[in-house]
């Protein structure tokens, strides 16, 4: 398990929408940034529902959608989001910040 920055520090993406999972997670569906873990998709990003910090993230990811604002993404590995199933892996998001 690698990580890395999806978006550079101090940049951001539009997410173009997001479902929320009744086990606490959620997915981003985003376009435009890089894949340092080489997962297997990229259209889609995972919050986990037991990372610490996750409420807080939340927030910050609906309060700038509802803005028109841009979020920034830090990625800690690839993992099959357990909602959607498949055998695609995509990035886990465990560090994120708005910006315009």
């Amino acid at each position: 398990q690698s990580s890395g920055y999806l978006v550079p520090l101090g940049e951001g993406i539009f997410v173009e929408k997001y479902h929320m999972h009744g086990s606490g997670g959620m997915t981003l569906w985003v376009s435009g940034i890089s894949n340092p873990d080489n997962c297997g998709g990229t259209n889609k990003v995972h919050l986990k529902g037991d990372l610490p910090g996750h409420e807080q993230m939340v927030a910050a990811v609906m309060a700038a959608y509802a803005a028109g604002k841009k979020v920034g993404l830090w990625s800690s590995g690839c993992s099959i989001i357990p909602f959607w199933g498949g055998t695609t892996t995509y990035p886990i998001i465990n560090d994120l910040w708005v910006t315009d």
